[in-house]
């Protein structure tokens, strides 16, 4: 499953809190089987979360994808985050 996250990082809080709710209807889809009427071919599968980024995430917003990353693990699902370009670090 992937969030491809075109905002960039002006808005920390806010920019934030629209990936931790992204994040959370992606995983409430797993857990409540939803996914599997969606994609029946995913059962006996592991999930695995990737958030692509357009923008350069600044060191607070790398802190929480650390986090996310380290909790989901935890839960037994893969996450993953990359950059797609090389834009300017605009979290300051």
């Amino acid at each position: 499953m992937a969030i491809v996250d075109d905002l960039d990082w002006m808005d920390l809080e806010r920019h934030l809190q629209l990936l931790q709710d992204k994040m959370n209807q992606y995983i409430a889809s797993i857990e409540s089987g939803e996914i599997y009427s969606i994609y029946p071919d995913s059962r006996n599968r592991e999930f695995s979360i990737e958030v692509i980024l357009k923008h350069e995430p600044c060191d607070e917003a790398l802190d929480f994808l650390e986090q996310v990353k380290h909790l989901l693990e935890d839960a037994g699902y893969a996450f993953k985050y990359k950059l797609l370009d090389q834009s300017r670090n605009l979290c300051e």
